[in-house]
């Protein structure tokens, strides 16, 4: 079996500098090199893939689209098959839910979120597109993520640009909202994450620069905010503002990027859920918007310094630079597996 990582980068591009690069990591000698790349492609800052076949980005643009590429398994080339709308403007996430083979979009710019079944050949059917609420008296409406809930037909949504976190359940082909839970004023709830055998939410807060942890009942008609930490050091004064959030396989360790102070914030996670600050270490670049772990490595797209950075976690599960750096214009989006 190869030692070699390979690393599914998405960025902010116009198509003329490969704006979707498939790269290999191998470990033992160090060594990065590209093996394919895709153009004709407007800003795919973020990807979703489905079995290490299917690659499906979005265009972050007004008109926003969703396109679909088959990878080939042996030389990595990505061949498109099908695009369509996004059925929203500026979308900035997607994820596919294996379960029920849908594609999730949220639509940033108009405020909205989309549901596209996927066919078996990878192509992408019709959307339902919803509407979120459209504005109240933090701002306008700027949904961020649509993140399953582990087990469950439960689907939560943070939006960015009104403060507020939306449950939904996914039942006969239909989003149906469930819940609205308030975040705390001016947070910026952006990405989020879920403890794998406990009730508990983790939520990146751009703005704040913090985590807000959330406990939740099985039907989510309680949930409760146990806990806001900071996701820079004590004392620190600097614009920053969080983009990912991760937490280790084991459920030992979640992991914040933070733009501006550019660096990982690692926490230990508590018996009940809570979380510890353990260490703020340098992404040797700025602006890190997405990360991702595999294994013992972690790999970050600095997208202003305009690189890809790879460290690796010591036993305790701490980053630590290892100097390697990928160069590519505006890397937003990692997405990384074993060959």
């Amino acid at each position: 079996m190869s030692e070699s990582y390979y690393l599914l980068i998405g960025s902010y591009g116009d198509g003329k500098a490969d704006p979707i690069q498939k790269i290999e990591f191998q470990p033992l000698t160090r060594y990065v090199r590209k093996i394919a790349s895709v153009g004709n492609i407007q800003n795919p800052s973020y990807l979703a893939v489905a079995n290490n076949i299917h690659v499906y980005a979005i265009n972050e643009i007004d008109e926003g689209e969703i396109v679909s590429f088959r990878m080939n398994e042996n030389t990595g080339k990505l061949t498109e098959l099908h695009r369509q709308s996004s059925s929203g403007s500026s979308p900035c996430y997607v994820h596919y839910d294996e379960g029920s083979n849908n594609m999730f979009i949220a639509n940033y710019g108009s405020g909205s979120v989309s549901v596209h079944a996927v066919s078996a050949d990878g192509r992408m059917a019709n959307a339902q597109a919803l509407k979120i609420q459209a504005y109240n008296e933090q701002g306008t409406s700027h949904p961020h993520m649509v993140h399953k809930v582990p087990n469950t037909c439960h689907y939560v949504v943070p939006d960015l640009g009104i403060d507020q976190l939306f449950v939904y359940e996914y039942v006969k082909e239909k989003l149906h909202l469930r819940n609205t839970i308030n975040a705390i004023q001016n947070s910026g709830p952006r990405h989020l994450i879920f403890h794998p055998t406990k009730r508990i939410m983790y939520v990146a807060n751009e703005y704040s620069s913090s985590v807000s942890v959330y406990e939740y009942d099985l039907d989510w008609k309680q949930v409760h905010l146990i806990q806001s930490i900071s996701t820079i050091p004590l004392g620190v004064v600097t614009d920053n503002y969080c983009a990912h959030i991760h937490i280790s396989e084991r459920a030992t360790k979640v992991y914040v990027s933070n733009r501006g102070h550019n660096s990982i914030a690692t926490f230990n996670v508590l018996h009940d859920g809570r979380l510890e600050a353990v260490t703020y270490t340098s992404t040797i670049g700025e602006w890190p918007r997405h990360f991702t772990v595999h294994g013992d490595y972690m790999f970050i797209a600095n997208e202003r310094s305009h690189s890809v950075n790879v460290m690796k976690l010591d036993v305790q599960g701490i980053p630590e630079p290892l100097h390697i750096s990928y160069a590519m214009h505006r890397p937003a989006f990692i997405y990384a597996y074993r060959g």
